[in-house]
């Protein structure tokens, strides 16, 4: 199910050629897409430079295009590594109050001691 310009795009690297060109009748019989959902869908890859389409037939994927397509697993990796970013961060403030904290009341300690 197509259902948004990441997953148009793998159809299309699916169904290239050697010469990255798509036969779109390939394309339209193959998924459930409207004509209307198709051509939009074409507009947006057009527009973004990622393919051609140089005739009716057939689309020409550019090679930044098929580089633009991102897998499931590239999009769980990065969101993983956000997460581990977020928590690292979140691990080091922790450590660091809890440091800060014992180092005022050393510091506290020794202030009270000279006393």
């Amino acid at each position: 199910m197509i259902k948004n310009e990441n997953d148009f795009l793998k159809v299309l690297i699916e169904s290239k050629d050697s010469d990255n060109d798509v036969s779109v009748s390939k394309v339209m019989k193959g998924n459930q897409l409207t004509s209307l959902d198709f051509s939009c869908m074409l507009a947006r890859l057009t527009e973004k430079e990622y393919i051609i389409q140089t005739d009716s037939e057939t689309i020409h994927l550019y090679p930044w295009g098929i580089a633009a397509y991102k897998s499931l697993w590239k999009r769980i990796a990065f969101w993983i590594g956000k997460l581990l970013i977020l928590t690292i961060k979140n691990l080091i403030l922790f450590i660091g109050g809890i440091l800060s904290g014992l180092i005022v009341a050393y510091g506290t300690f020794l202030i009270n001691k000279m006393l």
